[in-house]
């Protein structure tokens, strides 16, 4: 079985715009995820997506990406706790190249064992293995 890859918001937005320069790449990820390619993401994700979608009165669209993440076959939507929050608030004070949600996506990351995240962001470099292809 292949590592699995945590899912950084960027990409499920990358993807959702068309990005001119990041949308090829960010297609191809969750192309391979939605051939089952395991890979996880948290519902923090889900929540900075909508909440990006709807700062810029895309609010239909909401529904539609939340319709399609049960489609994404490798796809594995894990809860954050209050630990998880705790624990991202320390991680993005200790490392600040980490903002608060990437620090609790860090959290999450940890818990689960995984070691590496499809992401463009590249604060993530000093602690986790960035894949972006």
């Amino acid at each position: 079985m292949k590592t699995r890859r945590f899912v950084d918001a960027n990409v499920f937005i990358y993807h959702l715009d068309a990005h001119p320069r990041f949308g090829g790449a960010a297609r191809a990820i969750l192309e391979r995820i939605h051939s089952g390619e395991p890979a996880v993401a948290s519902t923090l994700v889900v929540s900075e997506v909508c909440a990006y979608l709807w700062r810029l009165g895309r609010r239909v669209e909401i529904g539609a990406f939340l319709d399609a993440l049960p489609r994404l076959r490798g796809l594995r939507v894990e809860p954050i706790t209050l630990l998880d929050m705790v624990e991202g608030h320390r991680l993005s004070v200790t490392h600040p190249s980490l903002e608060l949600n990437d620090g609790i996506s860090l959290a999450v990351m940890r818990r689960m064992g995984l070691r590496e995240i499809y992401t463009n962001d590249t604060g993530f470099d000093p602690v986790a293995r960035r894949v972006f292809a």
